[in-house]
């Protein structure tokens, strides 16, 4: 389907006395541009998709480090609807220290896409939903760099922190970790799917299912979420 768009869109540039420009980068602004997060602010909590993403990287440098995985999970109707998981060849060589904590080789992103390939299908993936992850400001810092490097646009999307939401219900103002909230709402994951990124989205996901399933008397609506300042655009 995408294929198809993408030649539309040539067509029309090759036919056009327009500026030239990059079909891929054309589609990208398309789909951000159409985005309109206030649009979400009316809908009920099984109205509203979420979409929880999480990343694997070589460090915590947002600057100079690199994405090695990204995953996403679609929430609607409180309930888990899709996943999109990719490994991404960032073309280095993926430090030791980085390793240690997610478990990705260099041969395992023999062969894989590079960032620039794969963002368009994962900016189509995650469209005008609600974003949602544990410490997301670091992911979507790390994905907007690529996005605003390779096609000149950021994200728009609003955002929720698992762990602001925590601690908003709670009461708590510390900064609560993912494994605390999966013990705490009884959350499940396999060891070797922990820290990576597809294991850490599902596992958010259900935590944020947990959350919103229990406090429905308090976040009937996004705009519950938007009142309660828990709600940030990207």
């Amino acid at each position: 389907m995408i294929k198809n768009f993408l030649n539309k869109i040539l067509i029309q540039k090759n036919s056009s006395k327009s500026n030239p420009q990059d079909p891929v980068a054309f589609y990208v602004q398309k789909i951000i541009a159409s985005n309109s997060p206030e649009a979400n602010l009316p809908l009920t909590i099984n109205e509203a998709t979420f979409t929880v993403i999480d990343t694997e990287t070589t460090g915590l440098d947002k600057k100079k480090d690199d994405i090695l995985s990204i995953a996403a999970v679609k929430v609607k109707n409180i309930k888990i609807i899709d996943i999109y998981n990719v490994f991404v060849d960032a073309g280095v060589k993926i430090p030791e220290e980085s390793i240690k904590f997610h478990g990705i080789l260099d041969k395992d992103l023999k062969n894989k896409p590079k960032i620039n390939e794969i963002l368009p299908d994962f900016i189509r993936f995650i469209g005008n939903s609600i974003i949602i992850g544990h410490h997301i400001k670091f992911d979507i810092e790390m994905i907007n760099k690529y996005i605003n490097k390779y096609f000149s646009v950021k994200l728009n999307n609003f955002l929720i922190d698992t762990g602001q939401l925590y601690n908003f219900i709670s009461s708590n103002e510390g900064n609560v970790s993912l494994d605390f909230l999966m013990e705490f709402y009884n959350v499940k994951c396999e060891e070797e799917n922990r820290h990576s990124a597809i294991g850490d989205a599902i596992a958010t996901a259900e935590v944020f299912i947990k959350i919103i399933t229990n406090f429905k008397d308090k976040f009937k609506t996004i705009d519950d979420f938007y009142h309660n300042s828990l709600i940030k655009k990207v």
